[in-house]
This record gives C-alpha cells, sequence and structure tokens, in this order.
C-alpha cells in the first residue's frame, strides 16, 4: 500500500493594460472610447490526498483534492468588478483487474475543474475588424466535469468506453446583430455538455519493415442549455474520428512515417463544423554511428486542413471559412555528443503549468 498527500498554492496577478491612441493637431491623445484596463487576481489553495493498493491481480487507487478559490476581476475602463469565494471537492477512483496474461480491465471515475483563460473574463469590446467584435465575460463560471471510462486491453488491441457530463461548458458563442451587421465572440456558460464515446486502438505489424498504429474513435456530444437568446437550445451530432499513422523502414538508417486523419462533421457549443481531414509525411536518416539525425518533415501535405462552421441556433445564419498555415516543410537537425550510457534528465512537468496555459497572447 502506498499513501501520497500533498499541497499546492498558486496565485495570479495579471493586468491587461489596453491603450489606444489618436493624432489630433500632431499630438497623440488617448481615446478612452478604444482603450481598456483589466486586472484579475486569482489564488488557489489545494491539498491532495491518494491511496494505492495491490490486491493480488487487482490495483485501485482512490484520491480526493480540495481546493479553495478566491477571484478578484476588475474592470477600471467599465468601473465594474466581480468577487468570488468557493470551494470544491474532487474524487477519482481506478481500478484494474488482470483476467489472464493477455486481458486486462480497468474501470476509472474522475471530477475536474477547468477554469476560464483570464482574457476571456475582460468584458472589454474588441474590434477584430469592421464587422467582427470579440468581447470577454466577467461572469464566467469554471467548468465541471465528471468522466466515467472502462477500458478492455486484449494482448495489443485497446477498446474503451467512455461517459462525460461537463456542467457549466465554457463556449464561444457567435451572435449576430442584423441592425449592425456584425458578429460578436461571445464566451458564456451554457448548462451542460454530454459525451459519450467508443475508441478502438490496435497497431499492427505488416511486414518486418512496415508497422502501423490506427485508432477509431465514434462519439456522441450534446451541448444543451434551458435558455439561451431567449429560447431553449440544443446542439447535437455523432461524429467519426479515424487516424492512421504507417512507420516504414527503408534502411537500416532511413525510416519514412505517413500519417492521415479524418474527423466526420462535429458540434461544439452554438456551431457545427464541416468534416476536417490531412496527411502528414516525415523522412529521416541517423549517421555518424546513430549520433546524428536529419529530418525533413511536411504537415498537411495536400494543404486540406480548412475550418468550416455554420451557426446551430435558430433564427441565425452564419458562415465561417478559416485556413491557417497547416501546410509547413521542416528540416531539422540533431546531434547527441553525450554518452549513450547516461541516464538521460527526467522530464519534469511544471507545478504552474495549467495557470500559464490560460493566458493568451493576442486576441
Amino acid at each position: 500500500m502506498k499513501l501520497e498527500t500533498g499541497i499546492k498554492s498558486s496565485y495570479v496577478n495579471t493586468d491587461n493594460d489596453f491603450r489606444s491612441e489618436q493624432q489630433v493637431n500632431n499630438t497623440w491623445t488617448n481615446d478612452v472610447s478604444q482603450s481598456n484596463r483589466f486586472s484579475y487576481k486569482e489564488n488557489v489553495n489545494a491539498v491532495y490526498v491518494n491511496l494505492h493498493k495491490d490486491l493480488n491481480s487487482t490495483t485501485v487507487q482512490i484520491g480526493l483534492r480540495t481546493e479553495l478559490t478566491h477571484t478578484e476581476g476588475k474592470s477600471i475602463t467599465l468601473q465594474d468588478e466581480s468577487i468570488r469565494d468557493y470551494i470544491d471537492f474532487f474524487p477519482s477512483l481506478s481500478i484494474n483487474q488482470t483476467i489472464s496474461k493477455d486481458n486486462v480491465i480497468g474501470i476509472s471515475y474522475s471530477r475536474r475543474i477547468d477554469r476560464p483563460d483570464y482574457q476571456a473574463l475582460n468584458p472589454f469590446i474588441y474590434y477584430v475588424d469592421l464587422y467582427t467584435l470579440s468581447q470577454g465575460n466577467p461572469t464566467l463560471r469554471p467548468q465541471y466535469a465528471n468522466s466515467f471510462e472502462i477500458n478492455y486491453g486484449h494482448k495489443q488491441l485497446n477498446i474503451s468506453f467512455g461517459y462525460t457530463r461537463t456542467k457549466d461548458v465554457i463556449t464561444t458563442t457567435v451572435l449576430t446583430d442584423t441592425i449592425k451587421k456584425t458578429v460578436l465572440l461571445f464566451d458564456q456558460n451554457l448548462a451542460y455538455r454530454r459525451t459519450l464515446s467508443a475508441t478502438i486502438s490496435r497497431p499492427i505489424n505488416l511486414t518486418n519493415w512496415w508497422s502501423t498504429d490506427n485508432d477509431i474513435t465514434i462519439y456522441n456530444s450534446r451541448f444543451a442549455s434551458p435558455n439561451l437568446l431567449g429560447m431553449p437550445f440544443k446542439n447535437e451530432k455523432t461524429t467519426l474520428e479515424i487516424s492512421t499513422i504507417h512507420t516504414i523502414k527503408l534502411s537500416p538508417t532511413v525510416n519514412a512515417e505517413l500519417s492521415a486523419n479524418y474527423t466526420s462533421s462535429q458540434v461544439y457549443g452554438t456551431y457545427i463544423a464541416k468534416p476536417i481531414y490531412g496527411m502528414d509525411l516525415g523522412v529521416s536518416k541517423s549517421f555518424a554511428s546513430e549520433r546524428a539525425n536529419i529530418k525533413l518533415g511536411i504537415n498537411d501535405i495536400f494543404d486540406q486542413r480548412q475550418i468550416k462552421i455554420r451557426s446551430a441556433i435558430l433564427n441565425q445564419d452564419y458562415r465561417l471559412h478559416q485556413k491557417q498555415e497547416s501546410r509547413i516543410f521542416r528540416l531539422t537537425f540533431t546531434y547527441n555528443f553525450g554518452s549513450n550510457t547516461i541516464k538521460a534528465i527526467r522530464d519534469r512537468s511544471n507545478s504552474s503549468s495549467p495557470e500559464q496555459g490560460r493566458v493568451k497572447s493576442g486576441q
């Protein structure tokens, strides 16, 4: 039996001071209507305990994390302040049973929290362009997810079934103004998101020089809220995801890797996305007794990954087509100067990574 416990305390203080100036009589002056000052403070104190126990062919792990949170969001420009204090409990449980040498089954449950990005709490309106506006929401609440999963493994075959229900799910709602002919990007909480999923993973060795990793996932997502723009809202769809990676050994020192993925039409929040797909290719060669390696990689070979969405809200009709820089060529060279017998430095995670991930650069 192993007992593990720990504490974590994080304090975040962000200050967003956005200033827009206009030149009047050869003098730059602050444009109050286009400037914004927003500060946000957050203090989270957490304590956790985990208990791990091996019982012959059964492994049990049970845990509990408690968090006490204090937040202060203040819009100096709009003279608006939002203060919150809340406490949360996050239990977890996993049980793994070894049935035989080639068969393992496991069940797990966990509850987690995801807090909004700091920029998403800023109520100031940003003008993305003449017809697109973006506004944060200081009343955004964290979202809470309860997840259940069943896994079955037989040799190299893995099958899993999952169920997740997220309360107060944070989504970006696209709202249209028919009078001003503008679109507003606005983050808000929907009542819940429910996801049912099934995944099959299977690596296959076709020959002694050609191997593949294959994943197929099918899931049904439903977003719902009793009141959105004055009426009930529901957005639901079943989505298929397919991913395959092929590794080909062209010679003892040359390897090629080809990957392809496809995602059918899916829903997210208040919009519906069309299918997205693409292929990636990489070729690598090692030399100098495998100390040196050179690799050429191409992401999205045929430049096919495009985002196309439409509204799922009744009485709204908009289309969005976004093509990001997805086709990228990379040439990398690495050389190992050290000894192959020395143990590599352990990759340690940073305890502040969750907070850093909520900082967005730019708008």
